[in-house]
């Protein structure tokens, strides 16, 4: 056109708005769950949003194809010993939300914490309300019906009694020791050599219960 090649012609096309993302607040995803009927069922939905899976994927499961194939557990001992496997586990299994060292200082309207600068990489001292801690903190309490631990095979909680008298059995092995149920008030003055009922202002008194309190419904906030 005009002596000009056809590649030299550049027509632009009409630029197509493209559809933005929508993001679910925490409110909406909270509603979300809320509505799920059971405790399996909201966490299946939580698990299915958590990996970011298409409605497609998540109807293209099937049980069938996921039994198919027996799943065995390699395992094997490793050098530092069952001692070295417990270090590792309780890591995870015993943590805490924050540990008492972080908690500088409370009172009944705000809570002073250390906490970790991820701009110098040091420790920073941040101030909370004191619900706004408590919030906080709740966030990482399981929900009812969840364990941190659960047991399979001879241990699990289903047959856990008659699996283990079968095993006992087959190897030949005693009965074990009935296991001695010690008090929490017990265990805590064996431990810190302080009797937890005495006041700890007069060293005389004794605390006694006047009431106990029925549990109540805990508050928690939607998912991160």
């Amino acid at each position: 056109m005009l002596g000009r090649g056809a590649e030299a012609i550049s027509i632009p096309y009409a630029h197509t708005p493209q559809r933005q993302p929508e993001i679910l607040s925490r409110e909406e995803l909270a509603r979300l769950f809320e509505a799920a009927g059971n405790l399996r069922s909201r966490t299946l939905l939580m698990t299915t949003y958590a990996a970011g899976l298409r409605v497609s994927e998540v109807c293209a499961l099937c049980r069938r194809a996921l039994l198919a194939y027996d799943c065995v557990v390699y395992a094997k001992p490793l050098p530092g010993g069952p001692a070295q496997v417990l270090d590792y586990l309780a890591r995870d299994t015993h943590r805490v939300a924050i540990s008492n060292e972080r908690i500088l200082g409370c009172d009944h309207e705000q809570v002073r914490i250390r906490a970790r600068d991820n701009r110098s990489g040091g420790k920073r001292t941040v101030t909370l309300p004191t619900a706004e801690f408590i919030r906080r903190f709740l966030r990482h309490v399981l929900p009812s019906g969840l364990k941190r631990i659960r047991h399979y095979g001879l241990v699990a909680a289903n047959h856990k009694r008659s699996h283990l008298a079968a095993a006992r059995a087959a190897l030949k092995m005693p009965e074990p020791q009935p296991m001695a149920i010690e008090a929490a008030e017990a265990f805590f003055a064996r431990i810190s050599g302080h009797d937890p009922c005495r006041c700890a202002h007069c060293a005389r008194g004794y605390w006694h219960r006047v009431a106990t309190l029925p549990p109540t419904p805990r508050c928690r906030d939607g998912p991160s």
